[in-house]
């Protein structure tokens, strides 16, 4: 049974990239009742290599009530909330091939992890050209908490959209009325959290080559007594096995 009352329009969302987050994301909303969900990801305009993969996205979307589009211009069309959850490598192309497609005054939600000024440079676009630019730094995993995962926005339409979403599930602050700020507060914490992670990896595969990894551990254990090395270690090596081709890109 929806959520929402049956009198009530729903809004019209779009996730452009149907990767991990594009999915939790895209499945959420629609699973709100509150919003019709469509979804781009480039792997379905293209060629056999990723049959696979855009066959995978194909069958999610169905299960998830998600109406995918092989053309970013269908997918954009009658759009009011465009969230960007695509690699840092794409996220200024995607900026510049939807420019021309948003509809007047539609959010455009930057999810994705570039520079501070990337996005500036982002925002300036969308607005000039009548759309409503929101920055969005994801301050975590987004897996363990699904829709639910902490955000800081940033910029002048970050109030509005924060009362646009209302019942969506998103866990939203605001971080600065400018843009830049909330991802300079990300980036400045992946420093920490991703150097942590090389340093567990070189330290641990070490270890490992030459049979010290039991005691490599224990003295960390000593040293730090308030963590658990073992377990933190076996949780970030997942992290950059599973993510560290869309990490080198960040």
């Amino acid at each position: 049974m929806s959520t929402a009352d049956k009198t009530t329009p729903l809004t019209r969302a779009t996730l452009i990239g149907y990767g991990e987050v594009g999915r939790i994301f895209a499945q959420a909303l629609a699973a709100s009742g509150l919003f019709a969900v469509s979804a781009y990801d480039i792997l379905l305009d293209a060629d056999n290599e990723n049959a696979a993969a855009a066959q995978s996205m194909r069958e999610h979307a169905a299960g998830a009530g998600v109406t995918l589009h092989n053309r970013l211009q269908g997918a954009l069309a009658e759009a009011e909330v465009v969230i960007s959850a695509v690699t840092a490598t794409s996220a200024w192309p995607v900026v510049q091939a939807a420019l021309p497609l948003l509809p007047p005054a539609c959010f455009f939600v930057d999810l994705n992890s570039v520079s501070p000024a990337v996005k500036q440079r982002s925002s300036e676009l969308i607005n000039a050209a009548g759309g409503r630019y929101v920055e969005a730094a994801v301050m975590t995993s987004v897996p363990p908490y699904g829709i639910k995962v902490p955000i800081l926005l940033g910029g002048a339409h970050g109030p509005a959209f924060i009362e646009r979403m209302t019942g969506s599930g998103m866990s939203m602050e605001i971080a600065a009325a400018d843009v830049g700020t909330a991802s300079a507060i990300k980036m400045c914490r992946s420093v920490m959290i991703k150097g942590l992670e090389a340093l567990l990896v070189e330290s641990m595969f070490s270890a490992r080559h030459y049979g010290v990894e039991e005691q490599v551990l224990a003295s960390l254990a000593e040293t730090f007594p308030g963590i658990d090395w073992q377990k933190q270690s076996d949780y970030m090596i997942s992290r950059v096995v599973q993510h560290g081709r869309r990490r080198a890109a960040e």
